[in-house]
């Protein structure tokens, strides 16, 4: 078996821990879950007395305790999950930095769900009240801005929504897991930037466009090249139509050009009895060359659409060939079979290492949407002071005014007083806040630049029983 170098430093966060969602996820020929939502758990334990899932919290305001006990956590999963729309319970642990086992232990997932802000589903026709096999996704956004916001500092609501309107997920449950699988192997096994989820891989920020339209996901070279990544789990007749587009915005000058280049990446159910499912690669690669044969999608003579398949890069759960750590695709009809789209050469980039569009890499290291291993913390603080923001305790608190009437603090109205403080920084410390998932930080003196430690080898094989761990671990924090 091949030895590939993986940048997660927690074996528990790794992909080799994670069910296969390609190969292991029992989807029974569905791309759907079924869920469950609290409000629907009411009306049912209403009518028949049903019993409400083991580990959840029927009183709300003790659910909402929990959450205010364990705000970082809580901020962390719901930024995954806006960003990323479904996630199963070990990619969130994968994004929140901290163990499935101790993140279901912690309660959090069951306390947000208690309070309606998330809701959780299952493949299967029966759950199997596993927790450890649950899907979760995001049910109510003015649960989120009335309980859970209330509770952050600016920093951290800026890294749990990265400035953006949450969303709900639109369905394609599996197609989701697929791009985030996808967006945490990548982050993992390649020597990429950064990563972003669907929801900040749209066109207003790839090519100024004033669009809906987004791939489902982008992984950012370290010169700043934008790969777009997207999933073709079905065969839906709308890859044409995808390919079409993607062309037309890749020959097309604007801000971004020779700055993005998109990858179909296959993904067929394999288990999948349908003969369309057989031949949706070579479906696939004919609308590829017809949209680069009408629009061009070259930039300087270099091709800007690949395809490859799942198998390609993935032969098997838990295996992974040396194409993937390359990100080796095909161009179909093009000078070149078969190359790498990380390679500078292959696919350049029109202003390599021009800040404007390598400052993402910096910039996500405070996301919750990023994988925990590569949020640093060094860099976050770095980043805060280089944008000038002081120290919480260095900021005056604002001249008193005389308003006619009192008014909210959290109101662009002027001031009314000295500005109220969230709960997550009141009290004297170690009592409200939670050390054990810190997703955005104080700015305190700027640190000297510090190297990364040197990458440890994982053998990427089956997945192997964890070590169960304690529920108040401290997660191992990211490089």
């Amino acid at each position: 078996m091949a030895v590939f170098t993986s940048r997660c430093t927690n074996g528990g966060l790794s992909a080799v821990s994670r069910e296969d969602p390609m190969y292991e996820t029992r989807w029974h020929g569905r791309s759907t879950a079924k869920w469950l939502f609290r409000e629907e758990a009411d009306a049912e334990h209403e009518r028949s007395r049903t019993a409400y899932p083991p580990g959840t919290i029927r009183d709300k305001d003790q659910a909402r305790g929990l959450v205010a006990d364990h705000p970082a956590i809580a901020a962390a999963t719901i930024g995954a999950l806006a960003v990323h729309a479904t996630l199963s319970v070990e990619q969130v642990a994968a994004f929140v930095g901290i163990e499935a086992d101790d993140l279901i232990a912690s309660g959090v997932l069951q306390a947000l769900w208690s309070m309606g802000a998330v809701a959780f589903g299952h493949v299967t026709n029966v759950w199997d009240r596993s927790w450890a096999r649950t899907l979760w996704t995001i049910n109510d956004k003015s649960v989120i801005a009335t309980h859970v916001l209330p509770l952050l500092s600016g920093a951290e609501a800026l890294a749990m929504n990265a400035g953006q309107a949450i969303h709900l997920s639109q369905g394609h449950h599996r197609h989701a897991l697929l791009a985030a699988e996808l967006a945490l192997r990548i982050a993992e096994f390649t020597p990429v930037g950064t990563v972003l989820g669907e929801r900040l891989t749209e066109l207003k920020s790839l090519f100024g466009t004033h669009t809906t339209r987004r791939g489902d996901l982008t992984a950012v070279r370290e010169d700043g090249l934008r790969i777009v990544l997207e999933v073709v789990a079905h065969d839906n007749q709308e890859f044409g139509q995808k390919a079409d587009f993607w062309a037309e915005q890749l020959a097309t000058p604007r801000r971004g050009y020779g700055m993005t280049m998109v990858v179909f990446v296959v993904a067929a159910d394999p288990k999948s009895s349908a003969s369309r499912a057989r031949g949706l690669g070579g479906r696939v690669s004919a609308a590829i060359v017809k949209a680069r044969a009408k629009h061009g999608a070259t930039w300087r003579g270099h091709d800007r659409m690949g395809l490859v398949s799942w198998e390609d890069w993935f032969p098997a759960a838990g295996e992974m060939s040396p194409a993937f750590s390359s990100l080796t695709v095909r161009f179909p009809e093009s000078r070149l079979t078969h190359a790498s789209v990380l390679d500078a050469a292959i696919v350049p980039c029109a202003h390599p290492g021009d800040r404007e569009y390598v400052a993402v890499i910096e910039n996500t290291s405070l996301l919750a949407q990023t994988p925990a291993w590569l949020r640093s913390h060094a860099r976050a603080q770095v980043v805060l002071h280089r944008m000038g923001l002081p120290r919480l305790s260095d900021v005056p608190s604002p001249p008193l005014a005389k308003p006619k009437r009192p008014r909210s603090t959290s109101k662009g109205c002027g001031a009314a007083g000295q500005a109220k403080l969230p709960p997550r920084l009141l009290g004297p410390p170690g009592e409200h806040v939670d050390a054990r998932a810190t997703i955005a930080l104080q700015p305190p003196a700027p640190p000297p630049p510090s190297q990364s430690p040197p990458s440890t080898p994982t053998v990427v094989r089956r997945r192997q029983p964890r070590r169960p761990t304690a529920a108040t671990q401290e997660p191992v924090s990211p490089i």
